[in-house]
């Protein structure tokens, strides 16, 4: 009997995957397809939601599990990146895995890798271990988000006509890897659509839905697209769009699979499960930090509006980014301008999939400035940033940027509530 490994371990062995080449090198499904099939491709003994898009995939992904749990059905969630700790990536009914049961399945899994003599990236090697612990555990559905893309995602290797494939709003994301076009990018998040598939998507702008629809066509699947939900008291506006979405994907699939129709009631409950990082609030003292990881235009437009709808733009503002050309920064700085009154600047980095590193804060703060920001300040480690944030006299205070920062500052503003 192998020794189980700690959660250190996991941590530390996975390290090892983690390629040493540009992601647009690994953006290739070859190695992902050849590995599942050595494994017995569980992914196509299991019904499959498969979700795509720039803004809201964790979210609606969430959301969908939460809806099949109230129907009595088992289901297994697979996200990236994880914000809390790496058993993010393998949930059961949505419970990720304790440390001692996601340390022996991973142990296991990868003797079997091993066997196979493929050598997977960080991704593939924990999406394939999603896909073959869902389908050893029999889970009824599988909601399996995409981590980038979608035609050439490691995820997409499903070849079953019953797989529901769901798509949020659309934006410039990833340019280097996925087009320098919305119609471009949104000709790789359609690639998840395969043969006989139905897709459920939001409304989209009329160069989208062309994309969406030629895909359709060529695959023999047919497409809905969500419409609007009733407003929920107490859930923000972006995730209204979100919930919507949800909605629509169980109504096709209670529709297909003789599901129980869903009650306010459960409607109300599940609107509540939402992931870590997204317009979470925190009280610390008489303050409120809002925490929320919107790292592209798209998702600071959508938290600059609820928090105008909420009459609390704009706000001082701790924030960072991950490495971007100079023209993607400048985009990001005018979306979050109207947002903050004060922007404080920080740099860290992570190691999950690939590593990251945030963008110098000088160089933030210049784009800052030149998109009217009057006042930044620089740091070049969170502790030191959220020290000083946390010192702002105004009773309000906003957390955005990567979902890697967030992840960084999550436990942090935790250690303070314990104090």
């Amino acid at each position: 009997m192998t020794n189980i490994p700690t959660h250190y371990d996991i941590n530390a062995t996975l390290r090892s995957f983690v390629p040493k080449t540009s992601l647009k090198e690994n953006y290739t499904l070859d190695r992902m397809r050849t590995l599942l099939g050595l494994l017995g491709n569980p992914q196509n003994q299991l019904k499959v939601i498969h979700i795509a898009g720039t803004s809201g995939k964790t979210s609606t992904a969430y959301f969908i599990r939460g809806l099949l749990q109230k129907a009595g059905k088992r289901t297994g969630l697979t996200i990236s990146p994880h914000i809390v700790a790496i058993n993010e990536r393998i949930q059961l009914d949505g419970v990720p895995l304790s440390d001692a049961r996601f340390a022996e399945e991973l142990d296991l899994f990868m003797h079997q890798v091993a066997a196979t003599k493929i050598a997977p990236t960080y991704y593939e090697l924990l999406m394939a271990f999603a896909y073959w612990f869902f389908a050893k555990e029999g889970v009824d559905y599988a909601i399996i988000e995409t981590g980038l893309g979608g035609l050439l995602d490691g995820s997409n290797v499903v070849n079953r006509e019953d797989k529901l494939c769901v798509i949020c709003d659309i934006g410039l994301e990833h340019t280097e890897i996925l087009g320098t076009s919305i119609e471009e990018i949104a000709a790789q998040k359609a690639g998840i659509i395969q043969a006989g598939n139905h897709l459920v998507t939001s409304p989209q702008p009329p160069r989208v839905a062309r994309m969406f629809s030629q895909r359709a066509k060529e695959q023999g699947a047919t497409i809905e697209y969500a419409t609007r939900a009733a407003p929920l008291p107490g859930l923000v506006s972006f995730q209204q769009r979100n919930l919507a979405l949800a909605l629509t994907a169980y109504h096709h699939l209670a529709g297909r699979d003789n599901l129980p129709a869903t009650t306010a009631a459960d409607i109300q409950e599940v609107s509540s499960q939402v992931p870590p990082g997204r317009f979470e609030r925190y009280h610390i003292g008489d303050k409120t930090v809002i925490l929320d990881g919107a790292h592209n235009p798209q998702k600071l437009a959508a938290l600059g509006v609820e928090l105008a709808n909420q009459g609390l733009a704009p706000l001082p503002t701790l924030m960072g980014f991950v490495s971007v050309p100079e023209y993607v920064l400048a985009q990001r700085i005018a979306a979050l301008a109207p947002i903050c009154s004060k922007l404080f600047i920080t740099e860290f980095s992570d190691q999950q999939d690939q590593y990251k590193e945030s963008l110098p804060a000088h160089v933030i703060a210049e784009a800052a400035k030149q998109a009217g920001v009057t006042y930044t300040r620089e740091f070049s480690t969170t502790s030191q940033a959220l020290r000083s944030f946390l010192a702002q006299p105004q009773k309000t205070l906003l957390i955005t940027g990567s979902i890697y920062l967030i992840r960084q500052i999550r436990p942090m503003l935790n250690e303070v509530i314990r104090k």
